[in-house]
């Protein structure tokens, strides 16, 4: 789904904004009905906020995996799961230790 870019209002150009009027010939609305004149009114605020008002610029996030975890987060849960892996498969003291450790650091890197 597309979405659509959002605009930044705290960051406008309002000084810009302010003068715009100024420049706009506003005698052309005298022969112009209700409808188009909404319309001309409409065009000009458009042209405003296109012109004055910036994008919003994506954050620099944090990359997430399709489970909308963090890729810290997984690399933390792999590791995890490699060394229960090597536990389970040698039976080792070091090997439980650092297991444990491991067991420790995942549930944080979660929250």
């Amino acid at each position: 789904m597309y979405r659509y870019p959002e605009k930044n209002f705290f960051k406008g150009d309002f000084t810009s904004r302010q003068t715009y009027p100024d420049y706009v010939n506003w005698s052309d609305m005298d022969e112009l009905n209700v409808q188009n004149s909404w319309t001309f009114i409409l065009n000009h605020i458009e042209h405003c906020v296109d012109n004055f008002i910036p994008l919003k610029t994506d954050k620099p996030s944090k990359r997430q995996s399709q489970n909308g975890w963090t890729i810290t987060v997984c690399e933390q849960l792999k590791k995890k799961y490699h060394a229960w892996k090597r536990l389970t498969s040698s039976r080792s003291y070091l090997d439980s230790t650092d297991y444990c450790k491991l067991g420790n650091k995942a549930p944080k890197a979660v929250h």
